[in-house]
Formats: C-alpha cells, structure tokens, sequence
C-alpha cells in the first residue's frame, strides 16, 4: 500500500511541476493543460477514494494513467508559445458574419427540429419521453438528412462567432446570452452529458479567447456554470433512473456520478488485463478514415464507438481516452496517443492566440471540450471532430475581408 500512495504523491507532483511550467509559459489559468488536468487529477482521487475503494485500479494502472497525465502535458510544453499580445481578428466582412450568424443559428434550430420530431415526444409528460427517449435509444441519428448533420450541435459555431460580433460591438451582450440560452436548452433535451457540457465549454473558452483581460469575471462565470452543469447532469441522471429501462443497475446517485468519474479508469484496466476483445472490423482509433470510406463505399462496416458495458462493480461503457489507444497499439500506443494530443492541443492554443480568427477560437473550443471529455472517452478520434474542424475553416473562409465567396 505503500507503494501506492507513492506513486500517488509522485504523479500529483510531476504534474503540479509541469503545469506550473506550462503556467508560466503562457500566464492563462484557463488553458487546455489546466482543464484537462483538473477533470483528470481529480478523476483519480475520486477512483481511489470513492465508494469504500470498489473501484480502485492497480499499482500497474495508475502508473500507466499518471504516465499519460506526463507525456500529455511534455507534448503542450514541446509546442506551446508564448504570446504576450494576442491578436484578434480584424479582417472579418460585418455583413457576411451577420449573414453566416443568422443561418447558423436557423440550420440549428431547423436540425435540432427535425430530430425532436422523428422522437415522437409525448405533449403530456415531454421530460419523460424524452428519457425515455435517451434510454431506450429512439433517437434516430440518421433523421437528420448527411448535409445539416453539422448543424446538430450548430451552437459550437454562432456562439464563438457571437462572442466576436461581441467584441466588435456588432451584437449586445443580451442577445449573446439569449443566443447562449438557446443553445443549452437545445443541448438538455436529449439527456446526455456530452452536449450540455460542449455548450458549457464553448462558451467559456470562447470568452477567454476573445476577452482574455476579464479572467476574473470569466472564473465567476465559470464557477457558476459548473454548478448549474453539475446539477443539470444530476437532475436528468435521476429522470433516467426513473425510467424502468434506464436502471442500469448503478444504486446511486453516487456510483452514477463514479460511472462517469474514476470509474472509467476501472473500465480502461479491464483493457489492459486483456478483457475487451480485439475488433473484427480493423482499427479503433481510425473512426475518421473508416468513416469516410464506409460513406463511399469500399467497406462495408466497421468498429463501433459504443463500447461494451463493465457490469461490475459500476455499471459503466465509458473508458477513458486512452482506450483506443490501448487497443490498436498497446501501453505504447497510449503513452504515443497522449503526447499527441498534448501536442496537437497546443498547436492549437497557439494558432488561436496567433490569429484569433473565427476558425482558431471555435477550433480551440472543441479541442478543449474534447480535452474536458477525456476522462470519460476520445472524442479527437470521431468523424464529427473532423466534420466540425473542417466546416469551421470554410466558414472562416466565407467571413474573411478578403473572401470572394
């Protein structure tokens, strides 16, 4: 046991070490080193001390998981710049961006339309049917013709692009923040984590980014929307326990929260104790090519994002970012995946503090929502990472001052 709580201590100081560095570096509490490693150090505490141990992992393990928390926070320190003068981008047509805002903000509401309407809500008791919903997995992902499909979570576009009309004083802050409104109750109706917190952190980096002298307001934002995140995600996690399907069998709300929370980790040494079977269908982490070609069709399936359920001591089909990873390449493969996000992460911080464009900002927003995700599963490795980074760019394109589009 001793040994254990060595490494412990040695992992959380490594790592404070580093982010210190980082911290240094770029004098910004709210890059993507720090969110990441909030959510991933206190995911380990909360592994190691919750629940009377049940879902503690091995010596083995945690060192694996501190091994990624390093390599993840050396691949930002190779990349990272400093930038003592941010830029922003000033060469934006007004008229164009009004233009790209208002169809944005229509192609959502028509996609998240559509797809309300093929769940067959019932008027009588919406909250429940929509669980139910969620539960029983009626939500019809193909509802949605292929060419609005990014436009399902469209407030990851017009709210950056709002924060920037902001700044330029092109909209008030009012209607920012009903715009901001919209988007998360468009993002509750489906009873997920994932959109209710995209909407959380798009809105904060984008504020950050824009406005990176009113940190102090942006943490008393922060703190406030992490609360009411937290108590949303309580709140719809006890709807779904109401639904008969919906017990999946964790008994409370505490090993519900550690399904999603330090649990994940339990679930990720399941895959390097050799108990998750190998795919039939090629690589796990090559969502995107597959993608791509299942589309044209030089195959005919292919790996699943949707894991296989751990049943017990939590339930749980989530299994940490590292997963994919693990699986196609090995402990190796992990330790390379998350040196290259780190990487890759940076890279981005960088071209967001460099260019402040509409592209950079609402690029980095993802990649820090991805970031913020990573306890739980790899959203770099999805088709619609690659779909939302690609739209971002041609509507960049579109605004530009120079643009003949």
């Amino acid at each position: 046991m001793t040994y254990y709580w060595l490494i412990t201590v040695l992992g959380f100081t490594v790592a404070i070490i580093l982010s210190l560095f980082i911290h240094r570096l770029t004098r910004d509490l709210f890059v993507f080193t720090n969110i990441f490693s909030l959510l991933w150090g206190a995911s380990i505490l909360i592994n190691i001390w919750s629940l009377n141990g049940m879902i503690r992992v091995e010596p083995e393990t945690l060192t694996i998981l501190f091994g990624a928390w390093w390599l993840l926070l050396i691949g930002a320190l190779c990349i990272l710049q400093p930038y003592d003068k941010p830029m922003f981008a000033d060469k934006i047509d007004r008229k164009k961006t009004v233009y790209l805002f208002l169809f944005l903000i229509g192609a959502h509401l028509l996609a998240f339309s559509i797809e309300i309407a093929s769940m067959g809500i019932n008027l009588q008791d919406p909250v429940g049917s929509l669980a139910a919903a969620r539960v029983n997995q009626d939500i019809d992902l193909n509802a949605i013709p292929w060419f609005m499909q990014p436009f399902r979570n469209g407030y990851t576009f017009y709210i950056p692009l709002g924060v920037i009309m902001l700044r330029k004083g092109w909209i008030s802050g009012k209607l920012l923040a009903a715009v901001c409104v919209m988007g998360a109750i468009t993002s509750l109706v489906f009873f997920t984590r994932g959109p209710l917190f995209k909407v959380i952190m798009t809105i904060l980096v984008s504020l950050n980014a824009v406005f990176p002298k009113e940190q102090n307001r942006i943490i008393l934002i922060c703190g406030l929307l992490g609360l009411l995140g937290f108590l949303v995600f309580g709140y719809m996690q006890s709807v779904i326990d109401d639904v008969p399907a919906g017990q999946a069998g964790n008994g409370s709300q505490t090993q519900a929260f550690a399904s999603y929370i330090g649990g994940p980790m339990l679930a990720y040494e399941t895959i390097l104790e050799g108990n998750y079977l190998a795919s039939e269908y090629g690589l796990y982490s090559f969502d995107i090519p597959n993608y791509i070609l299942k589309k044209m069709g030089f195959i005919h399936d292919y790996t699943s994002l949707i894991r296989e359920y751990m049943e017990f001591p939590i339930v749980t089909n989530v299994y940490t970012f590292l997963d994919c990873f693990t699986l196609d390449f090995g402990i190796a493969g992990a330790m390379a995946g998350a040196l290259g996000i780190g990487m890759l992460a940076a890279a981005a911080y960088n071209l967001m503090k460099a260019k402040g464009s509409f592209f950079a900002i609402a690029g980095y927003s993802m990649v820090s929502y991805c970031l913020l995700m990573a306890i739980a599963n790899n959203e770099f490795i999805r088709f619609s990472f690659f779909l939302f980074i690609f739209s971002s760019w041609i509507f960049d394109r579109y605004i530009a001052a120079d643009s003949d589009v």
